[in-house]
Parts: C-alpha cells; sequence; structure tokens
C-alpha cells in the first residue's frame, strides 16, 4: 500500500504575470477560454454538486493500492469542501508541491502523484498503471496515451508528441520514489515544461527555449545532441522511439523516466478551460465515458 498525492496547488501570479499568460494563450488557443484569472479555482469547481478534486480523491481511496490520499493546494479553500482525504498547503511550483506532499504525508517507498482535474479517472486506471510501474526497480513512471485510444474525444485542439510508435499524450498520472530520483537539476526545467506544456506559438516556443538554455548549459547540450544523433537512428527516420527518448532523458538529466502506456483515455481530458469543463461535465452528467 502507498499514498496518492493529488496536486491542486495554485501558483501565486501577480497581475502582469496573468496578462502575460492570456495573451500566450490566446495566440495557441483563440477559441479557448482558459482558467487563469485570480479568482479561479478550477479543483473546486462542481460537477453533480461534486468538486472535481473530489471525483480523483475518491477514485484513489478505491484504489487497492492506496492506503491514504493526501490533496495539496490552498488550504483555506479546500479544508472545508473534500472529504476521505487530507490537505496539505502548496509550496508554489508543481516540482516542490510533488516533493512537500511526499515528504509531508510520511510517505515511505514510492507514491502516486496525480493532477486534480481529471475527473474521469476511475480506480481501474490506477490500479492499472501502478501495476505496471511496479515491475520495474525504480524510476520516474509516466502515464501516456495513443492517440488511437483518444479519437473523439478532443476536447480541443490538444498537442500530441511524435514518436515511432505513434502520436501521445500525457495522462496526468505520476508514480515515483523522490527519494531514489535526482530532482535538484531539475526542479526548474520540469517547470518551465510543465507551465509551457499546451503552447504551441512559435515566438512561445523561442521564449522557452530560451528559459531552458539559462538552465542547462548550451555547450553541454549541444555535444550530448551531436554523440547521440551518431549513434540513433534519429536522422533515418526523424522521430524518437520511446526508449530513444528515455534514453536522452537519462544521458541529458541523469533521469531514469519511464513512459508507461494505457489504453484509457479519461485521464489525460485535464481540465483547463471552460470548454473542457463543459465537454466533461456533459459527459459525466449523461455517464458517457
Amino acid at each position: 500500500m502507498m499514498n496518492s498525492i493529488i496536486l491542486a496547488g495554485k501558483e501565486n501570479c501577480s497581475k502582469s504575470q496573468i496578462r502575460q499568460q492570456r495573451e500566450m494563450l490566446k495566440r495557441s488557443y483563440p477559441g479557448e477560454h482558459y482558467f487563469i484569472e485570480q479568482g479561479d479555482y478550477k479543483p473546486l469547481f462542481e460537477i453533480n454538486r461534486k468538486p472535481m478534486v473530489q471525483y480523483v480523491v475518491d477514485a484513489c481511496k478505491n484504489s487497492k493500492n492506496i492506503d491514504k490520499v493526501f490533496v495539496i493546494g490552498v488550504k483555506s479553500k479546500l479544508e472545508d469542501k473534500l472529504s476521505d482525504c487530507s490537505i496539505l498547503e502548496h509550496d508554489g511550483s508543481i516540482v516542490k508541491n510533488a516533493l512537500k506532499g511526499y515528504y509531508e504525508s510520511n510517505s515511505k517507498g514510492p507514491a502516486l502523484f496525480l493532477t486534480c482535474d481529471i475527473p474521469l479517472v476511475r480506480k481501474e486506471h490506477i490500479d492499472e498503471f501502478i501495476s505496471d510501474c511496479l515491475k520495474y526497480d525504480n524510476g520516474l513512471f509516466v502515464s501516456v496515451v495513443e492517440q488511437e485510444y483518444l479519437n473523439g474525444h478532443e476536447m480541443q485542439d490538444r498537442k500530441y508528441f511524435a514518436l515511432k510508435e505513434g502520436n501521445y499524450r500525457w495522462a496526468n498520472m505520476f508514480f515515483g520514489n523522490p527519494e531514489k530520483l535526482n530532482l535538484n537539476k531539475l526542479n526548474r526545467i520540469i517547470d518551465i515544461l510543465y507551465r509551457n506544456r499546451k503552447l504551441s506559438s512559435p515566438i512561445i516556443q523561442r521564449s522557452l527555449i530560451k528559459d531552458l538554455r539559462k538552465e542547462l548549459p548550451l555547450m553541454e547540450i549541444f555535444s550530448k545532441v551531436i554523440r547521440y544523433f551518431l549513434t540513433s537512428h534519429l536522422f533515418k527516420s526523424k522521430k524518437l522511439n520511446a526508449c530513444e527518448l528515455e534514453k536522452m532523458a537519462k544521458d541529458y538529466l541523469n533521469l531514469d523516466l519511464k513512459m508507461v502506456e494505457t489504453r484509457h483515455y479519461q485521464p489525460s481530458l485535464d481540465v483547463d478551460s471552460l470548454e473542457d469543463f463543459e465537454y466533461v461535465k456533459e459527459l459525466m452528467c449523461n455517464k458517457k465515458f
């Protein structure tokens, strides 16, 4: 048995940061209405009179692998709204929240980490993911779903990452033991990538690359990439396969990354905009998932 940590934190953004993020999102998704205002706190948006994050809590509580459930977010807003879980005060970034949740929950060994905005997730999705992860000794396990299983369920123009095996999206479930992972070098890198994971504008991509160069010395990246090109089939295919991507994470970031495929589309349907919320709400109200 293990603990699950549900990430429901909200970064303290200034008005100028919110305005900048709003403009960036408008460029990439002009037809979407994202929840980025200071008054928005989507973990407590209700579906069938239940806060969205409570569905994630319930899925964890019903899992045969989960002992205790912890939600880390804005404690003053969450503590009177949720049941069957413990509430921890958030600490800003996603990595800090994950680590704080792990240590303050007195977790031992690996733990399950989920985002708060996947109300379609069910216990069988969680149990299957954990079972697949436990086949290995160690690593940071990330759940991914192939585009084939998302056909008919694209809430909006969501972005996929292309591998030789197919096109994939993250499924918002993570598994690992932070004490066995070297995350010190990765904290800001993961935060930068996570904040910009949905953005596709070339202008934003150039800004993202500039931020990443500050964290990883350019010559270090260049030398390793060239060495990798000379020893892989990347030139022939123009795409990596899953094993090659995992090897790059190990070589460049010293991160033992493992991608775990699922056929369940539900955990990948995270709610980020009003359109997402209405789509998921309709599925749940009509029990079409």
